[in-house]
């Protein structure tokens, strides 16, 4: 069995981070444009540009967020013109997302702050090896349920 204090160690380093990112998501940002984006917003973008098909049901599944909700993002992405709804080529019921040329903006930007943090966490983790990420990787994902 395991040690159930070294247990209650990571539950308490993971729910500082849970706030640190809690925080961090209610802070609105610029991403190339003039407009101020929170980090969920960002990566709903994100998403949609790394992705040839996306629809707001795909979106719904990889962020664990509400239909409401992700519609309120999307209408709110659709009114400041970072994305545009079109019809699905498969199926007509359906509106495919796409990024808008200030879209393409806000994601190669966020794309280029993903990069400078990367890096960042690269030298932060110069003792550590890859097995070890990799296993730290898939012990959040035990413990979520990923």
């Amino acid at each position: 069995m395991k040690d159930l204090t070294e247990i209650s160690h990571l539950m308490d380093t993971l729910n500082i981070v849970a706030d640190k990112i809690s925080a961090y998501g209610k802070i609105s940002r610029p991403y190339g444009t003039e407009d101020s984006l929170l980090v969920h917003e960002v990566h709903i973008i994100d998403y949609i540009g790394r992705h040839d098909i996306v629809t707001a049901s795909d979106i719904v599944s990889v962020t664990y967020k509400t239909k409401g909700a992700i519609s309120q993002t999307l209408n709110k992405l659709a009114e400041l013109g970072l994305i545009d709804r079109t019809e699905h080529p498969d199926d007509k019921r359906k509106q495919r997302l796409i990024l808008t040329e200030k879209g393409m903006v806000v994601f190669d930007h966020h794309k280029e702050k993903d990069l400078v943090a990367y890096s960042r966490y690269q030298s932060r983790l110069e003792g550590v090896s890859d097995e070890d990420l990799r296993t730290a990787n898939a012990i959040i994902k035990i413990i979520f349920k990923l």
